[in-house]
C-alpha cells in the first residue's frame, strides 16, 4: 500500500502581514487541515522578517525556528534572561510564551517555523545537507527544501523537491523508508517531525 504524499509547491503558498507590521507568513502546512489559530495542533509556516522587533507570544504553543535565508537572527529572551544568536540552519526550540525581541543586525531573514500545540503533540526539526536514509517514524512529517533541489524516495514514490517546495507525509503505523538525496551542491532539507501525544 502506498504512503499518501501532499506535494506543496512554493506557488501555492500566499503571504500574509504580521499584525505589528514587522514581517510576513507564508503558511506551509497546518493539522488539523483548514485549522485555524485557535484550534491548530501544529502549524509549518516560511516568515519573511524585516525589520526588529518583538516575537508574537503563543500560550500552550512550543515552537522551533530555522533561519534559512539572511546571515544571523538575535533573539533576546525576556523571560529566561538570555540571549540566542541563530544561525542558518541551526534549529532553535523555544516556549510561546517566551517574552522575546529579535534584532537583525545583517538585515532581513527568512525562518521556517513549527509550532506543536503541547498538549496534543510534540516536535523536532533537523536540517539535512548530505543523502541521507532512515527508516520513518509514526506521525507527520513535512520536508522544506530551503537549498537546492531534492529527490525523495517513500517506499517505491519519487518526489523532486525544487527550492522552496515542501513534502506533508503522514506515517501510519507501518513507517516507510525514506531516502533523500541533493542534486546540487549547498542543498538543504529541513525536515520536521510531529509526534501526537
Amino acid at each position: 500500500m502506498e504512503t499518501t504524499l501532499h506535494y506543496i509547491p512554493a506557488s501555492d503558498l500566499c503571504a500574509t502581514p504580521w499584525k505589528n507590521g514587522g514581517g510576513s507568513t507564508k503558511e506551509v502546512f497546518s493539522y488539523p487541515p483548514q485549522s485555524h489559530f485557535e484550534n491548530f495542533s501544529w502549524r509549518i509556516s516560511i516568515a519573511a522578517v524585516e525589520q526588529a522587533g518583538a516575537f508574537s507570544q503563543f500560550a500552550g504553543i512550543d515552537r522551533h525556528i530555522v533561519l534559512i535565508e539572511g546571515q544571523s537572527m538575535v533573539l533576546h529572551l525576556r523571560n529566561s534572561k538570555r540571549t540566542q544568536t541563530l544561525m542558518p540552519f541551526q534549529p532553535f526550540a523555544f516556549a510561546g510564551e517566551e517574552q522575546i525581541n529579535c534584532e537583525l543586525p545583517t538585515g532581513p531573514t527568512f525562518d521556517f517555523n513549527l509550532m506543536v500545540r503541547r498538549s496534543e503533540a510534540q516536535g523536532e526539526v533537523v536540517c539535512w545537507h548530505q543523502p541521507h536514509q532512515e527508516k520513518l517514524r509514526t506521525g507527520h512529517y513535512v520536508f522544506h527544501s530551503a537549498q537546492g533541489t531534492h529527490t525523495l524516495q517513500i517506499n517505491q514514490q519519487h518526489v523532486a523537491l525544487k527550492a522552496g517546495d515542501s513534502l506533508y507525509l503522514p506515517v501510519p503505523h507501518t513507517p516507510p523508508t525514506l531516502h533523500s538525496a541533493p542534486q546540487n551542491a549547498n542543498s538543504v532539507l529541513v525536515v520536521a517531525h510531529i509526534q501526537p501525544l
